[in-house]
């Protein structure tokens, strides 16, 4: 298989990702077909996971800007980053859910603020 076909299948994939999650942002929870009961727990798990694989990219994507000197790698976490935070505000805020629009801006000035100075330290 080609680089090229490759890359673009891996950017239809990374756009699916996103077009789902912006769905999923806007899916009615009792639309599931499973149990209404077990929804709540099915999303916190759900949620869980995704943590997981949120933070295992950042892991990685950090260690390796570092060690290759790659600071656009940490302006991609910076994007990443600023893609997610207003969506799941907007929602927080539409289901008044403080408390995560409270967590959602500390994860946000403590991995923003240091994404943008290791990127200009990196530049140097």
């Amino acid at each position: 298989m080609s680089s090229h076909l490759l890359r673009n299948w891996l950017l239809a994939v990374s756009a699916l990702i996103v077009l789902v999650g912006l769905f999923f942002t806007v899916l009615d929870p009792y639309l599931y077909p499973v149990d209404p009961l077990v929804v709540p727990r099915l999303v916190q798990r759900v949620l869980g996971a995704t943590w997981v694989g949120w933070g295992v990219t950042r892991l990685l994507v950090s260690r390796y800007a570092f060690a290759m000197r790659k600071p656009e790698l940490l302006r991609m976490l910076l994007y990443g980053l600023l893609a997610w935070g207003p969506v799941d505000m907007a929602v927080s805020i539409f289901y008044g859910a403080w408390f995560n629009i409270a967590l959602n801006l500390i994860i946000m000035v403590a991995a923003g603020i240091p994404l943008v100075i290791a990127e200009r330290t990196l530049k140097q």
